[in-house]
């Protein structure tokens, strides 16, 4: 089965092409890769520096990102942008109602640690941590090869 999608000229003259990578995206994906196998031998290489060396304050990151199956959508604003501290900024700002919606789906599929409860719930410490938790990553496991 083939899918053809056709655009008009209107269409295409709407596209606009990101300056960039989007950090949510890019710590999202990289993510799944930690927790893969099976990978290609450079990403291997790059999983492995990084699970070994990864900074305790991103290890919970680890928990809201498997390597299979559902991942918070929150964690991907739609907005989008090439700034990673804008990026954790909108990811911050998700509303309680989707930060318990998108957990409970994840709780649905796997056991959750109980910082997990708190996260959910909106509290600000939370929140805080989580941003934490990506600035770090961002900066161990993504800036340097950016």
């Amino acid at each position: 089965m083939m899918l053809r999608i056709h655009f008009s000229a209107e269409d295409l003259g709407r596209i606009r092409l990101a300056t960039g990578p989007d950090p949510a995206w890019e710590a999202l994906l990289s993510l799944h890769v930690l927790g893969a196998s099976g990978t290609d031998a450079e990403l291997q290489r790059w999983a492995t520096r990084v699970r070994t060396t990864l900074n305790v304050t991103s290890r919970p990151l680890l928990h809201l990102v498997p390597s299979r199956g559902y991942s918070p959508d929150f964690l991907t604003p739609a907005e989008g942008t090439t700034d990673p501290d804008a990026a954790v900024d909108m990811i911050l700002s998700t509303s309680p109602a989707r930060l318990r919606s998108d957990m409970a789906l994840l709780g649905a599929e796997r056991k959750l640690p109980s910082w997990a409860t708190a996260l959910a719930s909106g509290v600000p410490a939370a929140r805080r941590g989580l941003g934490r938790a990506l600035r770090h990553y961002h900066r161990q496991a993504l800036h340097p090869y950016w």
